[in-house]
């Protein structure tokens, strides 16, 4: 195997003393051993430091960094970027963990077909152990069918390759969800050209790095499952299972305030790519694009006025005319009027159905 090419991979974390063993192990349970695997320590507080220390004397593929403060997930990869030696380059999250042909068969793809950077599928794990299956239900396959039509996607029963950057603007439009940075193998050519992970993003930047990806090429999505996404409480976006809460849980103070902080950051992921399509020479319907980014916004934000109606009645005041000016509504008038004299429309109701908790 040593011909084959050196993938570098890299683990950010932060205070993953009990978790980030099961990631490492998984590291090393690759059937694919030409690797280096960098752990970046975004400024840990427990023994995190320890742990990955004892694995680099036992393994010298093992090595440690650390940032010089707390300064979130996207300037821990990029440390890692600017720290590895691979050809290719491979992220995993330090509470999560790969199956062993991960590595395997993603190096197999990259050099079978004509793309730089591939993706897999994977399984999220909630607290009580159930697994789901993405991209296996039904309705999901439905709309593969749909995407194959649209995009005119080369699909065999190994893997589907989707062009760019047509891909791009369709999952835009569509949410054709079917990727996740835990599961990219990329040739360190294409992050040469892309840049780095947008570090003033805390969180969605995985998403946003994914987007200027797909602008400029193509991907191959392997239809196996590569990656456990495991739920946790100190997760960002994974520490709850939001398709199973009811709309009163909604309101609690925690909740609340982690879907806020992750909402936030979204819609600064999706005003970036608005301004990358704004500044594209590749997308022909910027017009179209641009307006359902817009919707998005509006839905987004109107979803963070409504959680934090019942915590902080300025901020929901403020998300409200931020919705409002990227999409107006009779009712997003009501609803501020209620916010600001809550004896207005005091029998106004939310559902759950109206609002965009991812």
């Amino acid at each position: 195997m040593n011909d084959r090419p050196l993938v570098s991979i890299i683990i950010p974390t932060y205070n993953r003393e009990k978790l980030i063993s099961k990631a490492i192990d998984s590291v090393l349970n690759q059937t694919y051993d030409k690797w280096e695997l960098i752990v970046v320590d975004d400024k840990s507080t427990d023994n995190t430091k320890k742990i990955v220390m004892d694995y680099s004397k036992k393994d010298d593929r093992i090595k440690y960094l650390l940032n010089n403060g707390k300064k979130g997930p996207a300037a821990a990869r990029n440390l890692g970027i600017n720290n590895c030696n691979g050809n290719f380059i491979a992220f995993l999250d330090s509470d999560d963990e790969w199956f062993n042909n991960h590595i395997e068969e993603s190096i197999y793809f990259l050099e079978k077909e004509d793309v730089n950077v591939c993706f897999s599928l994977w399984i999220e794990k909630d607290l009580n152990g159930n697994q789901h299956k993405y991209l296996s239900s039904s309705e999901d396959l439905v709309r593969i069918n749909n995407a194959k039509k649209a995009m005119n996607l080369d699909i065999t029963n190994e893997r589907i390759i989707f062009p760019a950057p047509d891909f791009f603007e369709y999952t835009n439009i569509y949410d054709l969800y079917c990727f996740h940075t835990n599961t990219m193998v990329v040739k360190k050519d294409v992050v040469k050209k892309v840049g780095m992970f947008n570090e003033s993003l805390l969180a969605s930047e995985d998403y946003e790095y994914a987007m200027r990806i797909f602008h400029e090429h193509s991907f191959c999505l392997i239809r196996n499952y590569h990656f456990i996404y495991n739920q946790g409480q100190d997760n960002i976006h994974n520490f709850i299972d939001r398709r199973a809460l009811e709309i009163e849980q909604l309101f609690n103070k925690n909740i609340a305030n982690k879907i806020t902080f992750c909402g936030i950051y979204k819609c600064e992921m999706i005003k970036s790519i608005k301004k990358l399509v704004k500044n594209s020479t590749k997308i022909l319907n910027k017009d179209r694009f641009i307006q359902f980014s817009n919707e998005k916004l509006a839905m987004k934000y109107y979803t963070l006025a409504v959680l934090n109606k019942n915590q902080n009645s300025l901020k929901s005041i403020i998300f409200l005319i931020k919705s409002m000016y990227y999409k107006y509504s009779s009712r997003k008038i009501k609803c501020l009027l209620h916010f600001i004299f809550p004896f207005m429309f005091k029998d106004l109701k939310f559902t759950k159905d109206e609002l965009w908790l991812y």
